[in-house]
């Protein structure tokens, strides 16, 4: 069925184009097309994360499909047999079903059925076309059941010289493809290899392997392509023509290719096996096919009809039909070989020729004069009257390709013209050397490939002017934007595959898959890991569904080798000792019957390795997981025990923690096992704890973040079984004083967090206590708290004496203070008392004053003046008040600390006229008592700065000799 391959472009097209990557030539085909991409190589995805448990957690990875693997496929149960072939759309597998065996052909990922063809075939229902039997998604990624030909395929019969059997062959092959031509398919890959038998009798045929099938539209007899696949010896002339990019394809080219099988099968080879490839397109366009004359002349009669060069006189249903009835049919031959008139090359040397070849051979050999003659217009005009193709092109190149302004543009339009001329002519790379197939073309490329990865950067390269003048005009397009796009290695490799089919091709053998180049024993890892190697690309667009894990792998630089490279690709599941494991539970049954290739071995860690690497990556769980469930499962010696335990604290991804408190629990089932056998146990935990703690240093503040982990861990594994908790942490002893030691080398100048470390020391020691008292870490630690909480009192006492002395002084100042102050405060009482004298003075002569002034005046007058003598009191007393006021406010203003004291004279409360010395003593006090609490602020700084030190000093200092502690780590 048809499928898409890389577009012109070398991107992956929308579905819009009929080219393929074909099959072998035994398996039988689905029609496909190409997911959409937008880049040759895409990216990766990262490994799963092994930190998140024991068993890691996600998507279990595509399984292997090795013998013996059972798979179901929408509902129904089958065996995987064996792999027939892979290719570049599809791996086919022969499976068994519960009653017959059929076969799977299993699409990668980036191809899908395309529903337009699949659906035709469908709908034929016939027996001598294949189609499939049931279809789906499988492990992401289609598939298709068919019936399994036990006949084989008709190759096998070759050479066959039987006439009945050949003429009862092409009875059957031409229903077929009329039942596909009647339904719209055109098959276009014919030959013998494509037609099956589907039982050891060979006389029933199948039509198979759509592959590279088109599809016409209802009612339509051709349709137009851009695709240039074609499988050379059976591709009809119309296919070698391509104008403006564009193919036309109807059913005849399926008559044509029906035509050459039957030759094929007669001759027992290729019967252009003698030619080059691009000398057999222009055979086969010229209509030179050579018929044997030993031939059956009804045969010959056939094949002549069937491989008559223009489509609409060929042979087709009808016309095969009416032959084998044994009526007469018309066979049209006709030759496009065109009769030039002679052309004098050298008159002076009477060189003269007639044939356009032979011109070709003459201006290679003499480059100059080829381009005089070319530009000159001699030559085409000498081909204008013979063939008018040949001298629109000619004229083209000379005038508007390449006009003749430049050496270099002269330069290409000669060596245009030549390959014009000669269409049979192969091509000549820049060393001589002669191509002629694609094919050598390839090897030629690669052989020189440090060249043309720089020469194909020029789009006027003798390379891609060969491929325009034979209608490959869509490769050259193709070719020039690879360069553009990638890096040359990458250009060049890409080119070289295309050359190839996309088959890979290393050291003349052709690797169908990859289980083949596995098995090269080439140095593959090198290859992979570079990603524009042609093998790298190969693996990439034959293998799009591994991309992601080919790239993860090449990431992994320390598990890049064959082993895990053979995961990669999906080739086999975990391999030891000629056994292999393509699940888990296959995997423990693998590992139980080979404990010691994990433990004890010399290649242990090696084997430990690339299991982990395989289970982690594509079976969603680890090593450590597996050995987890070992270890759970009981029924194990006491050194399988051990040994496992040990191996899988080794691992890399292990959660030694978890792992150790789960063994502490299943220590008491294990026969055997005493105190010798648990203080093992115990060092290999400590080395496990040890790496952990290193590994994850980095990602704490203080080593005492990790410690408390630990120390959880450890409360657990007691609870299980506390004396293997005591020989482990004995066995950390020296971790746990080097990691304490190298944090507080880390905080040794800050006080604040040396106070917050030393109260989470004090809490870690004390869980440490109740498992083991006599650790000697934590004995240390006590002596040393010891020392500090005595240097702490003996610091305590030495600055309260200081503090003491300073306070009292603090005291006595200001006690000296207030006295002078008391002394020096003003008693308004005298002054007032003067005042108070002074004022009713005078107010008594005034009051004598009115009296006596009422009795002289007359008794009219008397009412007003003692009106006047009342309302004078107050006002007169007012007055004098204000003076004293003023007077004594002056006085004030003379007295030293006066701001201390209120106004001299206050609202009279009861008989108090005067400040109160308490005033006095109420505003000296909140200084002095400012002054004490700076002292004691600066004499416990004293304190605790000294005390840190001397705390930092005991801590860090080694107790058996006084000096100072290096962590060791």
């Amino acid at each position: 069925m048809s499928t898409q391959r890389i577009g012109d472009d070398g991107i992956i097209p929308a579905n819009n184009s009929n080219a393929t990557s074909r099959l072998s030539d035994n398996s039988s085909a689905g029609s496909t097309s190409r997911i959409s991409d937008t880049t040759i190589v895409g990216s990766g995805a990262g490994l799963p994360d092994a930190d998140q448990g024991i068993i890691s957690s996600g998507n279990v990875a595509p399984t292997h499909l090795a013998p013996g693997v059972q798979i179901n496929l929408n509902g129904h149960d089958f065996t995987i047999a064996k792999l027939i072939t892979s290719s570049g759309e599809a791996e086919i597998y022969l499976v068994q079903g519960d009653k017959e065996q059929v076969v799977l052909k299993y699409y990668f990922s980036n191809y899908k059925p395309k529903d337009e063809i699949i659906t035709k075939l469908h709908a034929l229902k016939r027996k001598d076309i294949m189609s499939p039997l049931d279809s789906g998604i499988y492990q992401d990624r289609f598939f298709e059941l068919s019936e399994y030909m036990t006949g084989g395929t008709m190759d096998a019969l070759m050479p066959l010289k039987d006439f009945g059997k050949i003429k009862k062959y092409a009875g059957l092959i031409a229903e077929a493809l009329n039942a596909c031509h009647q339904n719209g398919i055109i098959h276009r890959d014919i030959k013998p290899v494509n037609i099956f038998f589907r039982t050891a009798a060979k006389d029933e045929i199948v039509l198979g392997d759509f592959g590279i099938s088109s599809a016409l539209q209802a009612g339509a007899d051709y349709r137009f392509t851009t695709s240039v696949n074609r499988t050379t010896a059976y591709a009809a002339p119309e296919l070698f023509t391509n104008i403006n990019n564009q193919t036309t394809l109807d059913k005849k080219v399926d008559y044509y290719a029906l035509g050459i099988s039957l030759l094929e099968l007669w001759l027992g080879h290729d019967p252009f096996r003698d030619f080059a490839e691009f000398m057999a397109m222009r055979i086969k366009i010229e209509g030179r096919v050579i018929i044997p004359a030993d031939m059956d002349s009804q045969l010959q009669t056939l094949i002549k009809g069937l491989i008559t060069t223009e489509p609409p006189k060929r042979w087709g249903y009808e016309e095969v039909n009416k032959w084998l009835r044994g009526e007469a049919v018309e066979v049209h031959q006709t030759s496009n070989r065109a009769k030039f008139k002679p052309y004098e090359w050298d008159d002076l040397k009477n060189v003269v020729i007639d044939e356009p070849k032979e011109l070709a051979e003459l201006m290679d050999n003499d480059r100059k004069k080829a381009t005089r003659q070319l530009y000159s217009r001699a030559i085409p005009d000498w081909v204008k009257n013979n063939s008018q193709d040949m001298y629109s092109e000619l004229l083209y190149i000379v005038e508007k390709e390449f006009p003749n302004n430049t050496a270099e543009n002269a330069a290409a339009g000669v060596t245009k013209a030549i390959y014009t001329l000669d269409r049979e002519r192969s091509f000549k790379g820049y060393d001589g050397t002669v191509c002629n197939s694609i094919k050598d073309i390839a090897r030629h490329v690669e052989a020189k490939f440090n060249y043309y990865r720089e020469h194909l950067k020029n789009p006027r390269t003798d390379l891609y002017l060969f491929f325009e003048t034979r209608g490959f005009e869509d490769r050259v397009s193709k070719y020039q934007k690879y360069f553009m796009l990638y890096v040359p290695e990458r250009a060049l490799n890409l080119i070289i595959l295309d050359l190839d089919d996309n088959n890979l091709v290393l050291d003349n053998t052709v690797y169908d898959n990859v289980q083949q180049l596995v098995d090269s024993n080439r140095d593959l890892v090198k290859e992979v890991v570079n990603p524009d190697s042609k093998i790298s690309l190969w693996l990439d667009l034959t293998y799009r569904h591994l991309m992601t894990r080919i790239n993860t792998w090449r990431g992994d630089a320390k598990n890049q080798n064959i082993e895990t490279l053979r995961y990669v690709l999906n080739i086999s599941g975990f391999r030891l000792n000629g056994q292999e494991a393509a699940d888990v539970k296959s995997f423990i049954t693998l590992l139980q019957s080979n404990i010691g290739q994990f433990t004890t071995a010399a290649d242990a860690q090696k084997n430990s390795n690339n299991a982990n690497y395989w289970l982690n990556n594509y079976q969603s769980t680890s090593l450590a997981a597996v050995f987890g469930q070992l270890l759970a499962g009981g029924n194990l010696s006491k050194d399988n025990f051990m040994g496992i335990y040990s191996a899988a604290m080794a691992l890399p991804d292990t959660k030694p923690f978890q792992l150790a408190t789960q063994a502490a629990g299943l220590i008491r089932q294990v026969p055997g096992i005493d105190a010798e056998n648990k203080k093992a146990l115990a060092n290999i935990t400590k080395n496990a704890f040890k790496q952990y703690l290193d590994n994850n240093r980095s990602v704490a503040v203080y080593a005492l973040d990790n410690l408390e982990k630990m120390l959880r861990a450890i409360q657990g594994i007691q609870t299980a079984d506390h004396q293997f908790a005591e020989f482990l942490l004995m066995a950390l002893n020296v971790k746990i004083r080097n990691d304490i030691h190298s944090d507080l080398d880390k905080i040794k100048d800050n006080s604040d967090s040396f106070a917050l470390y030393y109260a989470r020391l004090i809490e870690f020691f004390k869980q440490v206590q109740a498992i083991l008292p006599t650790l000697p870490v934590l004995i240390d630690f006590k002596r040393k708290q010891d020392q500090i909480d005595l240097s702490k009192q003996q610091i305590e006492s030495k600055y309260n004496t200081q503090k003491a002395s300073e306070e009292h002084k603090i005291n006595m100042a200001y006690a000296t203070l207030q006295a002078d102050q008391e002394k020096l405060q003003i008693d308004y009482k005298p002054y007032f008392k003067s005042y108070a004298i002074i004022l009713w003075g005078t107010m008594s002569v005034i009051q004598i004053y009115f009296v006596i002034l009422t009795y002289l005046l007359s008794n009219i007058w008397s009412g007003f003046e003692l009106s006047l003598f009342i309302a004078g009191m107050p006002i007169s007393a007012a007055f004098y008040v204000f003076i004293g006021y003023w007077v004594i406010g002056k006085i004030k203003l003379s007295v030293p600390f006066a701001k201390l004291l209120v106004r001299p004279l206050v609202p009279i409360r009861g008989s108090q006229l005067y400040v109160e010395i308490d005033k006095l003593r109420s505003a000296i006090e909140p200084e002095k008592a400012g002054k004490i609490d700076m002292l004691n602020t600066r004499v416990n700084g004293r304190i605790n700065d000294e005390l840190f030190s001397e705390s930092i000093r005991i801590m860090l200092t080694d107790q058996t000799d006084g000096t100072p502690v290096t962590a060791v780590q």
